[in-house]
């Protein structure tokens, strides 16, 4: 492949932009050469191309499916400044090609059916691959990742480069694993919302998906080294229809061991934060109005939650509809921990000559009045 980024860019100059999206591209037999654009107030045009380069050809070295970055050139035209890439060209089709926005129901399905008929080994590769890459910058919309049939899932546009792979005993990193694997076909299921679908178009394309689920799953089970620690965790993320479909009948309900593990979690959730507001990093607000709520998230908590005794068995009739019954349910584990970390707060405010925690204190204060009032 030649490397010589200048002939690239004057060939560029006579040919249309062939991007799926996003920096105008263009495309040649082997490579492609991207042209990243930024106004000069706004800063560099892919400021950490130089950095990202190095990594992403790391990684490609190790077997992973992501272009070589073969060249990059810095160019200032006016207000305007750009950064071009040549890249080894990425195998066969970008996924736009695969989903719902691009293909009538019936085609659709048969797209779907072609990805659930997929060897595992494909669901293992793409398992390990954004294992490898998960700290890249990946943003994994159906312009950034590419597919073959033979070669599979390739992953474009890094925006990092952080090398650091997944943690295999962080909960965290192995449950953003798992969603990062999920959003590649997340516009690959037919929605109930589609124009003129008929509800049996919907059910068969929503059974293909916990076919595809299923497939990721087991590629999860395979690559995490301490899989059958969080196991039961994960299990109890998938809805019970999916459960079925799976084929598991293992009783997810919390047992003793479950019970400690969730307090953990829990206890680190809020000695984390607690740390975090001591040092002045984040404030009490800040907190409790996002970052506890996002971490319970990320971590699949509320999921678990339903199988834990303390659930609530709520009566529908004590409430005025189903939305308002299920924002009660939705928020009740928030509130449990909200409760506990607002303790902790009162707490270490009586024993520590902290600002921060004073602070966080008196904002607790400020919060418990808003409610009761």
């Amino acid at each position: 492949i030649e490397s010589n980024i200048d002939n690239y860019i004057e060939l560029s100059k006579k040919m249309n932009n062939t991007s799926d999206g996003g920096s105008a591209a263009y495309h040649f037999d082997d490579v492609v050469l991207v042209r990243y654009t930024n106004y000069n107030k706004y800063g560099l045009a892919r400021e950490n191309e130089e950095l990202i380069s190095i990594e992403a050809n790391m990684k490609r070295n190790k077997g992973v499916n992501t272009p070589y970055h073969i060249a990059y050139k810095r160019e200032v035209l006016d207000k305007e400044n750009i950064c071009w890439v040549l890249q080894e060209r990425a195998k066969g089709v970008c996924f736009d090609n695969y989903t719902t926005y691009k293909n009538s129901v019936i085609e659709q399905l048969d797209k779907q059916m072609e990805l659930l008929n997929l060897p595992q080994s494909i669901y293992d590769k793409l398992v390990s691959d954004i294992y490898e890459l998960y700290n890249m910058g990946i943003e994994l919309k159906p312009k950034n990742i590419y597919f073959d049939k033979e070669y599979g899932f390739t992953i474009i546009d890094l925006l990092n480069y952080n090398s650091r792979t997944v943690d295999d005993n962080n909960l965290k990193d192995v449950m953003m694993l798992k969603r990062y694997v999920e959003a590649v076909f997340n516009y690959t299921t037919i929605g109930s919302y589609a124009k003129g679908c008929a509800p049996e178009i919907v059910d068969k394309s929503k059974i293909i998906s916990y076919g595809i689920k299923k497939k990721i799953y087991l590629s999860l089970q395979n690559k995490i080294n301490n899989f059958d620690s969080i196991k039961r965790h994960i299990l109890r993320t998938y809805s019970k229809e999916e459960l079925d479909y799976f084929n598991i009948d293992e009783d997810l309900n919390f047992n003793e061991e479950d019970y400690i593990f969730f307090n953990n979690i829990i206890n680190n959730i809020i000695n984390y934060y607690l740390n975090k507001i001591e040092v002045g990093q984040l404030s009490y607000s800040e907190v409790i109005i996002n970052e506890i709520r996002i971490t319970i998230s990320q971590l699949g908590l509320k999921e678990n939650f339903k199988y834990h005794k303390d659930y609530p068995k709520l009566n529908k009739e004590d409430y005025e509809d189903e939305w308002e019954y299920n924002y009660v349910l939705d928020n009740y584990l928030n509130n449990l921990i909200y409760n506990l970390f607002d303790n902790k707060i009162e707490e270490l405010s009586k024993v520590k000559d902290n600002l921060y925690i004073t602070n966080a204190y008196n904002d607790l204060i400020k919060r418990r009045s808003r409610v009761l009032r």
